[in-house]
């Protein structure tokens, strides 16, 4: 039979031809998982004005938070994302301390410091279907925030640098993550070695159940364990109506080289909803042992608990309760929320002030948004300084 092939080859020839194929066709993936993949764009420039009844100034910031950032496309059942953020006065326009340390003590906090940061970087490998781990720096939002948040509102936010494994199984979901370092909304990083673990379970019609612990430990050996259940929900009462309801308990354990102490946390809600409003009224506890401690939330987003005017991102000794009532209505193209809180401490009983909250924010386009947020606390038995803060933003997102 005549040779189709003008020429033979040896076998180390047709192994070094594999080779070659092999790598470019590798060469050729990670071509294509680089060049294929999606860059991002978010920013958001804000004015806050922080009037405090203290000696200081009023303090204003007009700042401007740009991030950028790329994800892969998939190889080998990997992507991968970076993340830059930097945060800029904008204008000249800050009078204000960035943060309690900063020299400038003639103005009150607008805690947004400037900076460039490296604000994730991780890969994300999903070996099957369900299962994805998770290694480098990321942000990390559990539930509502409450204990493990990236504390969103600020312009820098909360990262961990951390591995996570997040597992769902029809209606079950877990979530596993080892932290080594906590990186704050005031560019400071912390080294710590974190565990965090939360399972959760949906039922049709009724709500989700989740239980949770978070062990923290620092390089001190301060220890602090959080262990507990919530439930989250609504229920149809008729063909536009439903019931809302959240129920919440967790105890913490605290130790230091100095001392050990216990408290307790319980979250009541129960609301009312129709298409276009709501109407809930809410009880918050964050205990108090025997007033010489009160029930941590380290990592959580405080912001947006026990009022936006931030009198309470730290939990006195004396603990907290606070009671609410909040109205939610969309109208006009544009979502506004109206909140009322009175505090008291939760050990001697005393009545540590109220609030009054409002925001309003029309969207468009689903890429920008514009807001107005304002915050007025009044101070009770207490003195911890009236307190007037508002702000005003326009946000793109691509």
């Amino acid at each position: 039979m005549k040779n189709l092939f003008p020429c033979t080859l040896s076998a180390p020839s047709l192994a070094l031809i594999a080779v070659t194929l092999s790598t470019q066709v590798q060469a050729d993936d990670f071509y294509e998982a680089v060049s294929g993949g999606k860059a991002t764009l978010d920013a958001r420039m804000r004015y806050e004005s922080a009037d405090v009844d203290n000696p200081k100034d009023t303090a204003m910031a007009l700042t401007l938070r740009t991030r950028l950032g790329y994800k892969t496309a998939e190889l080998a059942k990997t992507t991968a994302f970076v993340e830059m953020d930097d945060v800029r006065v904008v204008a000249g326009m800050g009078d204000y301390n960035p943060y309690p340390a900063d020299k400038n003590h003639q103005y009150n906090v607008i805690a947004d410091p400037e900076m460039t940061e490296l604000n994730q970087a991780y890969l994300s490998f999903k070996p099957v279907e369900g299962l994805e781990v998770i290694a480098g720096r990321q942000r990390l939002i559990i539930d509502n925030a409450r204990f493990i948040g990236n504390v969103g509102w600020r312009q820098h936010e909360q990262t961990f640098d951390a591995l996570t494994a997040k597992y769902k199984l029809g209606r079950l979901d877990l979530i596993a993550t080892y932290s080594g370092r906590q990186n704050t909304v005031l560019g400071d990083h912390q080294k710590t070695k974190d565990i965090f673990t939360h399972l959760a379970y949906s039922f049709d019609g009724i709500g989700k159940v989740s239980g949770f612990y978070y062990g923290l430990d620092n390089d001190a050996g301060d220890t602090l364990d959080t262990l507990g259940i919530r439930f989250v929900g609504q229920a149809k009462l008729g063909e536009s109506s439903q019931l809302l309801y959240s129920a919440e308990f967790a105890t913490q354990s605290n130790e230091t080289t100095a001392s050990k102490n216990d408290a307790d946390y319980m979250l009541l809600e129960l609301g009312y909803g129709m298409d276009n409003w709501s109407l809930s009224a809410g009880y918050e506890l964050l205990g108090s042992d025997h007033g010489e401690y009160g029930f941590t939330s380290k990592y959580g987003t405080n912001h947006a608990f026990n009022g936006w005017a931030d009198k309470f991102l730290s939990t006195p000794d004396d603990g907290l309760e606070d009671l609410y009532i909040k109205a939610v209505v969309k109208a006009v193209g544009m979502k506004f929320v109206v909140m009322a809180h009175d505090f008291s401490a939760n050990d001697s009983g005393k009545d540590l002030g109220s609030e009054i909250d409002f925001l309003a924010v029309k969207p468009f386009a689903k890429k920008y948004n514009v807001g107005f947020k304002y915050a007025g606390y009044s101070e009770g038995d207490v003195a911890m300084a009236d307190t007037t803060k508002f702000w005003l933003w326009g946000e793109m997102k691509f």
